[in-house]
Formats: C-alpha cells, structure tokens, sequence
C-alpha cells in the first residue's frame, strides 16, 4: 500500500507507521492516539485506509 502522499508526512514517516501497524495496532481492542497535529492526522488517515478506526486523541488539555 503507498501512502506517501497524503498530507506533509514524508516516506521514512510512513515506514514508521507501517511498523506500528503491522507490529502492534491488531493486537488492541480500543485505540487512542497522543496528540492532534499533522502526525496523528495522518496516521488517523492511514489507519482509516486500513479499516480501523481511532476511539479518541490524549492532548495536553484531556481527552478529545
């Protein structure tokens, strides 16, 4: 799957979200990411484009 591309995340950062996933994302049954910026976006993207969906965002200022 290519997902370079898909916003300003460049390909050494897509190579790092596809150990994630492949490492560790199936094996949770809840998903929350840490923080809102372009890099939880775009793994929110990818993560999207593989049928998972994220059960919320941790911020600074609690839970979104």
């Amino acid at each position: 799957m290519s997902l370079i591309g898909m916003g300003e995340i460049g390909k050494k950062d897509y190579e790092f979200m596809d150990y994630l996933f492949k490492e560790y994302i199936p094996s949770y049954n809840e998903l929350w990411l840490f923080g809102t910026g372009k890099y939880a976006l775009a793994f929110t993207k990818y993560l999207s484009t593989c049928g998972i969906s994220v059960d919320g965002y941790v911020t600074s200022e609690g839970g979104v």
